[in-house]
This record gives structure tokens, C-alpha cells and sequence, in this order.
């Protein structure tokens, strides 16, 4: 995932999403410097995605909900 962070496609950002079953799992990010001057190349990003959360949400009878969730864990909030 770092190498296609740092290949210049987008924005210089990877992220991986991850399922959990914890409520407390938050979005980590790591950074990826150049070693000789320390400055930032690009970021990867580990975004859990709540497995109790999906499944209540496909519950509902109504999709908003779900379509929202999903958009906020790939798209950011």
C-alpha cells in the first residue's frame, strides 16, 4: 500500500479498510518520509469498518443509513 501511496496516483493517500468488531477501532494513519530529508511522501490509512453497525444497518428497511456509512468510511467524513 505505501508504494501505491507514494506512486502519484490521487492524492498521495492509501487506505485499507479492515473489518472490526470492537465500537472503540479507530481510522490510523501512517506516514511514509523520505529517509534522507524526513519530509512526507504520502499516508496510508487504516479505516475499520463496524461489523455490528453493518449488519444493524441492513436491517433497516430503509438503505439511506447504510449508503451514508459506506460513503463516510471510503470517502472520509
Amino acid at each position: 500500500m505505501s508504494i501505491y501511496a507514494v506512486s502519484g496516483i490521487g492524492n498521495n493517500t492509501a487506505k485499507i479498510l479492515y473489518p472490526s468488531m470492537s465500537s472503540e477501532a479507530k481510522l490510523q494513519k501512517i506516514d511514509i518520509k523520505n529517509p534522507a530529508t524526513g519530509s512526507k511522501y504520502a499516508e496510508v490509512m487504516l479505516q475499520p469498518v463496524s461489523l455490528p453497525l453493518v449488519a444493524e444497518l441492513l436491517n433497516l428497511s430503509s438503505k439511506v443509513k447504510i449508503k451514508e456509512y459506506v460513503k463516510q468510511i471510503v470517502f472520509g467524513s
